[in-house]
């Protein structure tokens, strides 16, 4: 039995060869039948096995005869040994083109799926989305469109606006965490980011001046490979101080301070490198006290939409990327 020694092992998205080729030579004689020479036959069997699998699985089998003589004649010393050695080299030529290695296509060339698999690992994307990293985010925000509360169809409230208008400034800091790496498939591929957030609004249209909120919101970032420009979705909710002037007597102004926030919105962001990274989009922004100043004070609420920007900065060291 021939096995020669295995190659280095490659990297998790490297295309696979065999790890090693065993050639098993088995030699027998036949006698001869009615006079007729006698024949020394042999069989080749070829096993091979990969990097990821430590057993040999038959590749091929070759079957030869190869040498025959008269009964009862002389063989010379060395014969078969010499026959062995031609056999095992005939039958690594044979074998060789019979069957592709691992990882390979019929012609010898890296398979789809290989090549998908390193073209995945060299994702630049994979050096700035990775499972527990923490970035710093502030954005600013200008809200000056005013609209019904999205969920009036659900509350049986009219949907409509309030004469008072209101221009919302919302400036967020937050902290982001990236809550697993990038997964999914086709159009839904992307990672998830928990954002924790203390907010201070100014408005300087309004009965109101200041709006001050802590906020926990979720995004999901969607992820194609190499682009730089990434879509998102994200919804944020929290509790908050405003100023109001409902009790002062001013109508369709906020009935208590205490309130609750709802931000909704969709953008892209573009990131630079793994460390920095620019966001635009545009956003939709709830306050109200959840009927808590009824029935004393009305509870009309503000619902306003506009652009919102914003910078990313990751903290502390990259972490190396996952493959897929």
């Amino acid at each position: 039995m021939v096995c020669p020694s295995a190659p280095p092992k490659r990297s998790r998205n490297s295309i696979d060869v065999p790890k090693k080729i065993c050639v098993v030579v088995l030699m027998w004689k036949s006698p001869p039948v009615a006079g007729d020479q006698q024949r020394i036959s042999a069989s080749v069997f070829i096993f091979s096995g990969n990097e990821r699998d430590s057993t040999c699985k038959p590749r091929a089998t070759y079957v030869f005869c190869s040498y025959q003589r008269e009964p009862d004649s002389f063989v010379p010393e060395g014969t078969l040994t010499m026959l062995g050695k031609n056999l095992v080299l005939l039958a690594l030529l044979l074998a060789a083109p019979t069957s592709p290695a691992l990882g390979q296509n019929s012609k010898g060339l890296p398979s789809k799926k290989a090549l998908r698999n390193a073209k995945l690992a060299s994702d630049f994307n994979r050096k700035v989305f990775y499972r527990n990293k923490l970035e710093f985010s502030y954005e600013v925000g200008w809200l000056p469109w005013n609209i019904p509360l999205i969920f009036d169809v659900f509350l049986g409230s009219p949907y409509t606006t309030w004469p008072l208008k209101y221009t919302m400034v919302p400036n967020i800091a937050s902290l982001r965490w990236q809550v697993d790496g990038i997964h999914g498939p086709s159009v839904l591929r992307g990672s998830t980011d928990f954002t924790f957030s203390g907010s201070f609004t100014a408005i300087p249209s309004g009965p109101e001046t200041r709006y001050a909120a802590f906020d926990f919101g979720i995004r999901r970032n969607f992820i194609q490979p190499d682009w730089r420009v990434v879509p998102y979705y994200e919804m944020r909710g929290g509790v908050g101080d405003i100023n109001a002037k409902g009790p002062d007597g001013v109508l369709y102004a906020q009935g208590q301070d205490l309130t609750f926030t709802y931000m909704m919105g969709s953008g892209v962001r573009y990131d630079f490198n793994p460390r920095f990274s620019l966001a635009a989009g545009a956003t939709y922004m709830h306050v109200s006290n959840a009927y808590l100043s009824q029935p004393k004070y009305e509870d009309f609420g503000i619902n306003v939409w506009g652009p919102i920007f914003g910078f990313n900065m990751r903290l502390g060291k990259q972490k190396p990327s996952s493959a897929p």
